[in-house]
């Protein structure tokens, strides 16, 4: 089955700002990946959608990395788990 990455924000802190992390999908199972190492910009003022371009730009280079990676190994029996540890090491 496929493996579909989102950008959005999650976890509102005290001072209205969202922390911004990737939702990784595979087999209908969800893990969520922070996006502190990908770009400076990791808290935003947004509420559902992220439309920072910058952060959209630095986010979404490394997610187009990610795929192409997952599209070279067979991860039909993997579990979310094994792909996020395959991801992390890459």
């Amino acid at each position: 089955m496929a493996t579909t990455f989102k950008v959005t924000v999650k976890n509102k802190r005290k001072d209205g700002l969202y922390a911004v992390y990737v939702r990784v999908t595979h087999n209908r199972k969800i893990a969520y990946l922070p996006t502190d190492k990908l770009t400076t910009d990791k808290y935003l003022s947004a509420t559902k959608d992220v439309t920072d371009p910058y952060v959209l730009k630095s986010v979404n280079e490394k997610i187009v990395q990610w795929a192409e990676s997952l599209n070279r190994v067979n991860t039909e029996r993997w579990t979310i788990h094994d792909v996020v540890t395959y991801i992390k090491s890459g």
